[in-house]
């Protein structure tokens, strides 16, 4: 019988925080695997008061308190990138496992010793990155891996950030400074080199540039103006190991017209994703194909092996599928989850993209530190045999 670890949740904001839609959620549908054992939040008080509005049985008085329990396995990171790092030192410090959201850490530097200090610790710490769940994704991977498309040859994505237009929700609105972590290129760009890697493979270059157009943004709640530090927009260029080359431009804001579009066209023929914004893993994706000889794209929805069970809607179901991951890696030794070091390799790709917009030249994977070969993930049960192409780097532990 497989061990069921027990887990405390660091950031439970009821009703709308990512942690009650998604952590919980996904937890309560996995009880053979997990069991939430408390919460802990930035006061005991608080801690208190979402504790009993989730049915959750502990509040811990402090995040170390949490950390020093006995009963707690697994420590999961879901507040703001900016407090991430002293979070993770904690539950790192007291030998715990450790589950944090993407971006792992406010820079590359950062992110760079908390990887290192996660290998040290003889721990494993996983990080979020559900865009590789999404059954679309999957679903499409499968699809290029098995020849559908023969090779691929071009990807194009267009995509609209959300974030980092005109104007911007409250609770992001830390993220209108870059130096806190949360930017267009960590988070809907980062995500979406994650998911995209499933499809095409490790990144070998990557050709970019990043600008600031709007100077001021303004918070949605409280219509207060603040300076814009961070870009609201990207042009990225990249070659994939395998040959295909993908042109790339996210825009802030939420603009007219479909929020995500990624056309992909190989030897034998098409594939189209669309969404309604550009953060790959938290929305809906429709696929649609064509081969050579069909006069019109076609809508290929997933299978039902690739959809998650129990279907709880996309964001829960998502994050439940890295918590299958999670499990299998900590029961079997396998790396099917991102771990802390593949969070490092992608924020090398992130690192490159700065580099190249401001060095004005092509930036070669191999110039980032980080980068290096590991074992592929592979598939879990319920992905019908199906796995993934992402990137592939060395292992924590």
């Amino acid at each position: 019988m497989s061990r069921i670890y027990g887990v405390g949740i660091v950031g439970v904001t009821p009703p709308s925080s990512w942690s009650v839609r998604a952590h919980i959620p996904a937890l309560r549908a996995r009880t053979d695997q997990f069991r939430i054992v408390g919460i802990a939040n930035s006061s005991a008080e608080s801690a208190k008061r979402a504790a009993a509005e989730c049915w959750i049985e502990q509040a811990f008085a402090s995040v170390d308190a949490l950390c020093a329990s006995p009963d707690v396995d697994i420590v999961v990171v879901s507040v703001r990138v900016d407090r991430h790092a002293p979070i993770v030192e904690k539950a790192l410090a007291a030998g715990k496992h450790v589950f944090c959201e993407w971006p792992l850490g406010r820079s590359y530097e950062e992110t760079r010793r908390l990887a290192a200090l996660s290998a040290e610790r003889g721990v494993v710490a996983f990080c979020g990155s559900q865009a590789i769940e999404h059954p679309t994704i999957r679903y499409a991977a499968s699809l290029i891996r098995e020849g559908w498309l023969g090779q691929p040859l071009f990807v194009t994505v267009v995509a609209d950030s959300g974030a980092w237009g005109a104007q911007i929700p409250q609770a992001l609105a830390f993220a209108a400074d870059e130096s806190l972590g949360a930017s267009l290129l960590t988070i809907p760009i980062g995500h979406t080199l994650l998911g995209l890697q499933e499809l095409f493979g490790k990144v070998s270059t990557v050709f970019a540039e990043r600008s600031t157009l709007r100077r001021e943004i303004r918070v949605i709640e409280t219509g207060e103006i603040l300076p814009l530090k961070a870009p609201d927009n990207a042009i990225v260029g990249v070659t994939f190991e395998s040959g295909a080359r993908m042109s790339m431009h996210y825009r802030g804001g939420a603009n007219r017209g479909a929020g995500f579009r990624c056309e992909i066209i190989g030897t034998e023929g098409e594939l189209h994703i669309t969404g309604p914004t550009g953060i790959l893993g938290v929305m809906e994706l429709a696929l649609s194909g064509a081969r050579k000889g069909d006069d019109a794209m076609a809508p290929m929805p997933p299978p039902s092996s690739f959809l998650a069970q129990p279907n709880q809607g996309l964001v829960p179901d998502n994050v439940m599928g890295m918590y299958d991951r999670i499990h299998a890696d900590l029961e079997t030794g396998s790396h099917t989850a991102p771990h802390f070091a593949d969070a490092f390799a992608n924020h090398g790709l992130i690192e490159a993209i700065a580099r190249s917009s401001d060095l004005g030249r092509r930036i070669h994977a191999n110039e980032i530190d980080g980068l290096s070969p590991v074992p592929a993930r592979k598939a879990l049960g319920r992905h019908s045999g199906t796995g993934t192409l992402g990137l592939t780097r060395n292992p924590v532990r």
